[in-house]
């Protein structure tokens, strides 16, 4: 096969991905506005309470092992 078809079938198989894309994005059912904010403050609300947790959790560790080693 020479150099030049192996170029034309990977253009080819480019512009059929691409094609495929696009045929597919078209079936998303994309969010509306409002539910775009609410997932956004849901996922907000959980960093907050995991960091809120983890420091927590870091500060209760460091006070054991601080009275652990004596220091």
């Amino acid at each position: 096969m020479s150099f030049i078809a192996k170029l034309k079938d990977s253009f080819n198989g480019l512009l059929k991905f691409l094609r495929d894309v696009r045929t597919e994005l078209r079936k998303v059912v994309w969010p509306t506005r409002k539910q775009t904010i609410n997932y956004t403050l849901v996922v907000l609300v959980a960093v907050f309470l995991v960091t809120v947790l983890l420091s927590v959790t870091d500060a209760a560790f460091n006070v054991v092992i601080r009275r652990l080693l004596g220091i």
